[in-house]
Formats: structure tokens, C-alpha cells, sequence
């Protein structure tokens, strides 16, 4: 059985983890993990990772930003 998004925020593993985007891909399941401090972190993404990271870069938008991915 796959692990998704969906099990790992379900486990409460990490309680102050957050989704701010993807809500429509909950059911996907994990194939990888990055960890990308950078802007434009997608263009390194190719499908089926986890992103792990503090939004730092992203500072100045606001969580709503992310709403359409």
C-alpha cells in the first residue's frame, strides 16, 4: 500500500507541519523527498516528492499565493 500525503498529515508525525498547497493531490503517493531552500524550488521537482521546507524565500507572499498548485 502506498504512502500518501494524505497518511503522512493523518499520522500527526510532525504536528506542526502544514500543507499550504496540493490539496488536490492528497491521495498521491510519495516517492521522494526534497529539502530546497531556493526560489523557483519547483523547477527541481519531478513528480511524486514530498517538499520539506520553511518557505524562507517565500516571505514576503502570503500562504494564499500557493493556493494554485
Amino acid at each position: 500500500m502506498a504512502y500518501t500525503v494524505k497518511k503522512l498529515l493523518e499520522s500527526n508525525q510532525f504536528p506542526d507541519m502544514k500543507l499550504v498547497a496540493g490539496k488536490k493531490s492528497l491521495d498521491q503517493e510519495i516517492k521522494g523527498i526534497r529539502i530546497i531552500e531556493i526560489e523557483d524550488m519547483e523547477r527541481y521537482l519531478t513528480g511524486g516528492e514530498l517538499l520539506l521546507t520553511n518557505m524562507k524565500v517565500y516571505s514576503e507572499k502570503r500562504t494564499e499565493s500557493f493556493g494554485n498548485i
